[in-house]
C-alpha cells in the first residue's frame, strides 16, 4: 500500500491520492471529478431517506485533501451536482468559505444544467467546457478526436478484486495510460464501471488503507 503515488506523465509532476484526487505538483492545482453534490437530496426529495452525512463526509474529504496540499486552484471535472437545486447547494456555499485563497474551477459535467450565475454565486472563478493544464486537457468525457494528453472522469471506473476464497471487492481506481488518466468518482456514492476487456490501461486501486499498483 502507498499513501500516495508520484508519476511524471503529459509534462507534469502528478500526485496520485487515495481520496480518489490528483495533484498537479508544479501547477499547485487539486483536481478531482464526479462529485455529485446533491444526489442524496435528489433521493431524499423523492421519498428515499439517504443521509445529508453522505454529503458532509465528501465535503470533508475534500477539506483534508486542500488542507494536505494546500492548491492555489481545485478543478472539479464535471458532475459537480447531481440534481436540481437542492438545500446541498447551500451547505456547498457554506463550505467553500473556508477557503477563500483557493481558485474554484468547474469544468460542466453532464449533470451540471444549473445557471451559469448559480454556479458564480456559489464561488467558481471560472466554468467551461474545457481546461488545460499545461498540455495536459481536462475534460468531463473523452474528445475522441483528441490526439494529446488528457484526463476525464465521467464513467466512475473500478475493478472487481477476487480472492481464493471465491468473494471479491469492487473499488474505485484511477485508470491511465500513454495518453490518457481516468479519474475515479469523488463521492463515495456511485457505481463503478469494471468492464476492462481487452483494455491496455493500467490501474491505481484507491483503498481506506492507501494506494495499489493493479
Amino acid at each position: 500500500m502507498d499513501s500516495e503515488i508520484e508519476l511524471f506523465w503529459g509534462g507534469q509532476q502528478l500526485i496520485f491520492h487515495p481520496f480518489r484526487a490528483l495533484y498537479f505538483v508544479d501547477e499547485k492545482t487539486l483536481l478531482i471529478s464526479d462529485l455529485h453534490l446533491g444526489k442524496s437530496g435528489h433521493f431524499r426529495k423523492h421519498g428515499i431517506p439517504i443521509p445529508q452525512a453522505v454529503a458532509l463526509k465528501d465535503l470533508k474529504r475534500l477539506k483534508n485533501l486542500i488542507q494536505h496540499f494546500e492548491p492555489k486552484k481545485l478543478i472539479i471535472a464535471g458532475d459537480f451536482f447531481h440534481a436540481d437545486k437542492n438545500s446541498e447547494l447551500d451547505l456547498f456555499k457554506n463550505w467553500i468559505q473556508e477557503f477563500p485563497e483557493v481558485e474554484f474551477i468547474l469544468i460542466k459535467g453532464n449533470h451540471d444544467k444549473l445557471k451559469p450565475k448559480l454556479y458564480k454565486d456559489l464561488g467558481f472563478s471560472e466554468i467551461a467546457d474545457v481546461i488545460y493544464v499545461g498540455e495536459i486537457l481536462i475534460s468531463h468525457d473523452v474528445l475522441p478526436n483528441f490526439e494529446g494528453y488528457q484526463i476525464t472522469g465521467h464513467i466512475h471506473p473500478g475493478v472487481i478484486l477476487r480472492s481464493k476464497l471465491k468473494q471479491h471487492i469492487r473499488i474505485p481506481v484511477f485508470a491511465y495510460h500513454k495518453l490518457h488518466i481516468l479519474l475515479p468518482a469523488f463521492s463515495k456514492f456511485t457505481g463503478l464501471y469494471t468492464d476492462w476487456e481487452n483494455t491496455d490501461y493500467r490501474f491505481i486501486g484507491c483503498t481506506e488503507m492507501g494506494l495499489i499498483n493493479l
